[in-house]
């Protein structure tokens, strides 16, 4: 459960070809070394950890050489998640064309705190038992309580890498293909 990390892969074709897709691709990065996992405040007032892009107006960020790519998508206000995904992969030849290898992860460090979930919500399960086997009601609650810290949190992180993930293939489509 501590290690879950999701994965997505997909391959998209264009028509360019693999010199072509990689100039056009090119032009829609902003270089960068690194993907920093800062906290900012949310449309919603609430503090999130996402991925820090650099100030521009370019789709994604990150580095593309002939061999292949790591980048991330630009997000200022929405759909900003500590889940973002980051697209790491290659650009082959293809029949007609050529194809996006792209393999998406989050950050490393987007699971930082699971480790602290896992503890509360073992212990108010525990506790949740120890409680409800003496009589007290309120154990039950606990319990349950424990379990949500169990559970949400990889739901959550699930359902937010997943939006992530479909909002960067969206961004990377209209790339694809020649203007």
């Amino acid at each position: 459960m501590l290690t879950f990390r999701p994965r997505k892969e997909l391959t998209l074709g264009s028509s360019l070809t693999p010199t072509e897709l990689h100039a056009r691709l090119q032009s829609h990065v902003e270089p960068a070394v690194e993907f920093p996992l800062v906290s900012k405040l949310s449309g919603a007032g609430i503090v999130i950890r996402t991925i820090q892009p650099p100030h521009t107006d370019r789709a994604f960020f990150g580095t593309l050489t002939p061999m292949g790519f790591k980048l991330a998508q630009v997000l200022r206000t929405s759909g900003l998640s500590p889940y973002q995904p980051i697209l790491e992969g290659s650009i082959r030849a293809a029949d007609e064309g050529s194809e996006l290898v792209v393999s998406m992860r989050p950050h490393a460090d987007a699971r930082v705190f699971a480790l602290a979930y896992f503890i509360v919500g073992l212990g108010l399960i525990v506790a949740g038992g120890l409680g409800w086997s003496a009589g007290n009601d309120m154990g039950v609650v606990a319990a349950i309580f424990g379990s949500l810290f169990l559970v949400f949190p990889r739901f959550r992180a699930l359902h937010g890498f997943e939006q992530g993930c479909a909002a960067a293939q969206a961004a990377l489509t209209p790339i694809l293909e020649p203007e």
